[in-house]
């Protein structure tokens, strides 16, 4: 279902860029200025939906063709997927003044979404728990979870990297953004598929 509304939003989104070039190259054809002006300010547009696109798309779960992996047992600061919000110990999270309408809950340590049963179905925190332990370096995680992510480039400006992980039979992925240059853990998502 996920993967179908990305779809449709790509299909969109494309089909918008091509209505924005045509007329951008019948604006630039024509030569006044008023129309080159006009031009400028459709690339503008034009490069700025690419932008956006592509932010959020680098931003989205890849989970790709690559083997399941048991993610059960991880908890990000604490948390795990599917526990109820009235459980939560909201006592322990140091309140957050940021407002973003993305996430249910903020605090400084954790973002959380709730499902329509009040339970967690998306977690990004900074940092990350495997059988009890913390990891801070991406190459410790890999030896502990194994060769089965993609990786990708997630902010190349920054040089941060991340790898998805994906267990198809709970429905869980794990993505974890880090330092290219260093491989040092930046935060993780753990999200429902």
């Amino acid at each position: 279902m996920l993967i179908n509304e990305l779809k449709k939003e790509d299909n969109n989104i494309n089909l918008a860029i091509k209505k924005i070039s045509l007329l951008v190259i019948l604006c630039v054809t024509e030569r006044s200025m008023r129309k080159v002006i006009f031009a400028a300010i459709l690339m503008t547009i034009l490069f700025s939906l690419t932008a956006c696109f592509l932010l959020d798309s680098s931003q989205s779960v890849r989970s790709g063709n690559v083997q399941s992996t048991d993610l059960a047992s991880i908890d990000i600061a604490g948390l795990r997927l599917g526990l109820n919000r009235n459980e939560i110990d909201l006592a322990q999270f140091s309140p957050s003044t940021a407002i973003n309408s993305t996430y249910d809950i903020i605090f400084q340590e954790v973002r959380l979404r709730i499902g329509n049963v009040d339970d967690i179905t998306y977690i990004l925190g900074f940092s990350i728990n495997i059988d009890g332990e913390t990891f801070d370096n991406i190459e410790q995680i890999k030896m502990v979870l194994g060769e089965h992510y993609n990786e990708y480039s997630f902010d190349k400006e920054q040089d941060m990297r991340a790898i998805t992980y994906t267990d198809r039979e709970n429905n869980i992925a794990l993505t974890i953004v880090y330092s290219n240059t260093s491989n040092a853990f930046i935060w993780a998502i753990l999200s429902m598929v």
